[in-house]
């Protein structure tokens, strides 16, 4: 019991006068101490929560391989957050080759900022000349391109092919340093005597590798998942990296919307930012016209490019009212306007 009981007057206040009860000090104290540990108590497993799993640990823990038997010239590939991991052990011509087509790669000296670490900023790409290790996903659409270490003519490649990579989604080709080349590959079916005329003045007027002109893609590399109003400039799409990796960059800005009536639309792509499982992409103008996801056949990226070789062969498979095949490297324009 209190040594000083508390008195109240009319209104029930406390009289400031009286001295301070140490018993009531004392339990006041206690509670506040026992309510204290017991916040902790709860807190520790609570704030314990937000660790990570040990699933969530062993899926981004390192992943060690043994290269001890890994040949000059040869690769291996193990898996690493559910992605495949190369590891390259490059020969020595190999690794000399690769300062001799700078000028024909996008990016020859690593300088996009966020993407290659400091000691990797090199012709190598890597620590030690000989090694290359990367994960083997292209940035286009995640897809995993397939290893060409043999130099020379190849299908889809061009006759000066130095070893590397091709994206078999949309001919994206890389060195083996990773490094993207600026070129694509088109090949062309040509049907009777007309459609081959045309594409000889198709090459008279690029005048080899002299004029450039803008290539599409033809693939369906970006997929609209909203219909776009006519006086709208978003396009949403389905998410495809484009935020993360384009961002607008030389010959991955422009873009054409086919329709499956035959319209065609080239638009520039001024700004972007994801939303979700989605993607939405600032066009330089409107439309004019309302288009639903269902009218479109394709959006591709323009490369602003010329011819990679001065010459162009016509495989002849028939008669002139027969069909032929072409096969069109293209380069690159950088930077382009």
């Amino acid at each position: 019991m209190s040594q000083h009981p508390t008195q109240s007057d009319e209104q029930g206040a406390v009289d400031p006068n009286l001295p301070p009860d140490p018993s009531r000090r004392f339990w006041v104290a206690s509670a506040c101490t026992l309510g204290g540990v017991a916040g902790v108590a709860t807190a520790v497993p609570f704030v314990g929560s937000f660790a990570p799993s040990e699933k969530a640990k062993a899926a981004g823990a390192p992943v060690e391989a043994d290269i001890s038997g890994l040949a000059e010239g040869q690769m291996m590939t193990v898996e690493w957050r559910g992605k495949p991991v190369w590891i390259v052990r490059r020969t020595k011509a190999e690794v000399d080759a690769l300062s001799k087509h700078d000028a024909e790669l996008a990016d020859p000296n690593s300088d996009r900022p966020g993407f290659t670490p400091e000691w990797a900023k090199n012709e190598y790409r890597s620590r030690k000349p000989e090694y290359f290790v990367c994960i083997g996903i292209c940035t286009h659409l995640g897809c995993s391109p397939t290893a060409h270490f043999q130099t020379g003519a190849q299908p889809g490649l061009p006759s000066d092919w130095p070893g590397g990579w091709l994206c078999p989604c949309h001919g994206s080709t890389f060195d083996l340093a990773g490094r993207a080349f600026r070129a694509q590959s088109h090949r062309w079916r040509l049907w009777g005597a007309a459609e081959r005329a045309a594409f000889r003045s198709l090459l008279y007027g690029l005048r080899g590798r002299q004029v450039p002109l803008w290539v599409p893609s033809g693939l369906q590399d970006l997929k609209a998942t909203a219909s776009i109003g006519s006086s709208s400039t978003s396009l949403t799409v389905e998410w495809a990296g484009y935020t993360l990796y384009g961002r607008q960059q030389p010959n991955r800005r422009d873009v054409r919307i086919v329709l499956h009536d035959g319209t065609a639309f080239i638009r520039r792509i001024t700004g972007s930012a994801e939303s979700g499982a989605n993607e939405v992409l600032q066009l330089s103008s409107a439309l004019g016209q309302t288009v639903a996801p269902g009218a479109i056949r394709r959006i591709e990226f323009l490369t602003l490019c010329t011819l990679a070789s001065d010459e162009v062969v016509i495989e002849h498979h028939a008669d002139l009212a027969g069909a032929a095949r072409a096969n069109t490297p293209f380069t690159a324009v950088v930077p382009d306007v």
